[in-house]
């Protein structure tokens, strides 16, 4: 079983990536279900070592991956209104697809009681 320090490079890496890739390249914020999913595993993962204080290796090894780990977090924290307005114009998309096929099975029903 790997050691807190790897563990948590490997997480650094998985958020540095998943950073990367919402982060705003010229076109706004772009996030994926899948990138939230992952994401929240990371955080969770992470949040339950950090808790759970399962050190086994020497502590500045540690303390440089909690620091970068903070510095994604600052990272995450700049992006999150970004990312929410995303998702709030995601599900106005939505919800919107939803009316209008609301709006076609009600007059696709209403014309087959006419015929």
């Amino acid at each position: 079983m790997p050691g807190m320090a790897e563990s948590l490079r490997d997480s650094n890496r998985e958020l540095r990536l998943l950073l990367q890739a919402i982060g705003d390249t010229g076109g706004g914020i772009k996030v994926t279900p899948e990138q939230l999913a992952a994401l929240l595993t990371v955080l969770l993962r992470v949040g339950e070592w950090i808790r759970g204080g399962q050190s086994r290796e020497p502590e500045p090894s540690i303390a440089r991956e909690l620091e970068e780990y903070r510095r994604h977090m600052e990272t995450l924290r700049r992006l999150m209104p970004s990312v929410q307005a995303c998702l709030l114009t995601e599900r106005a998309r939505l919800e919107a697809d939803r009316a209008h096929l609301q709006a076609a099975a009600a007059w696709a029903g209403s014309s087959r009681h006419t015929r």
